[in-house]
């Protein structure tokens, strides 16, 4: 699928975008993020349409969630259904959002140079599930690991709402993790985006059985 442009000028001009060497090796990833993916996913059991950006070679919520419909997307084609973005050249997974119920970004925005654009390019999804390393929990050694954005925990929820989203949950950090995980759902997404959504399912779903060679229905009907 092809992606969308969304305007995102780095804030930090002359720095290399997204780091693509690492992101696109497998070695990299920690199989201990399991434990990020099973707390963001219990912050919405009753999506259905799952879209996970930066989902990684091991895709953990496909693992924590196989009763959704699994839309992932990330700098690299993991699987034959990744569909691929940069989020640091503007790029978002437009097939995926066009057909989710929630958006996650988990352990994403601390590498994304401008997170207010994101989440503004982000205002025609329905919900979204965020996590977070803020200045307040982790103040120094940002840029040794990579980390693009340095927002305290207030800033990331004011970039949030000024997005158009109301937050409907925000987890602080604990002792097993630095991270705070904030759910949120947009004020403006009303009965038209619902209706124009579900024939884009429609369509999905029978595109998706032509090609299998079988009618099979989704999992919310």
């Amino acid at each position: 699928m092809s992606n969308v442009q969304w305007d995102n000028s780095p804030t930090r001009p002359g720095l290399e975008s997204t780091d693509r060497e690492r992101w696109t090796n497998s070695g990299r990833y920690d199989p201990g993020w399991s434990f990020t993916a099973n707390v963001a996913a219990a912050m919405v059991p009753r999506t259905k349409w799952l879209c996970d950006i930066g989902c990684g070679p091991f895709q953990f919520l496909r693992t924590v969630r196989p009763d959704v419909v699994y839309l992932p997307a990330d700098i690299h084609a993991w699987t034959n259904d990744t569909e691929v973005c940069d989020l640091n050249k503007g790029e978002l997974p437009r097939g995926a959002l066009a057909l989710c119920d929630v958006v996650f970004l988990l352990g994403v925005v601390e590498y994304v140079y401008d997170p207010r654009a994101l989440f503004r390019a982000l205002r025609h999804v329905e919900r979204m599930v965020v996590t977070y390393n803020p200045i307040d929990t982790v103040p120094r050694g940002r840029k040794e690991v990579g980390w693009l954005s340095a927002l305290s925990k207030d800033e990331l929820v004011s970039a949030i709402i000024m997005a158009g989203f109301d937050i409907e949950t925000l987890t602080p950090h604990s002792d097993k993790t630095t991270s705070i995980y904030i759910s949120a759902v947009n004020r403006n997404f009303g009965r038209f985006r619902r209706g124009l959504r579900e024939m884009r399912r429609f369509r999905f779903r029978l595109g998706r059985s032509q090609r299998s060679g079988a009618w099979r229905l989704g999992p919310d009907e």
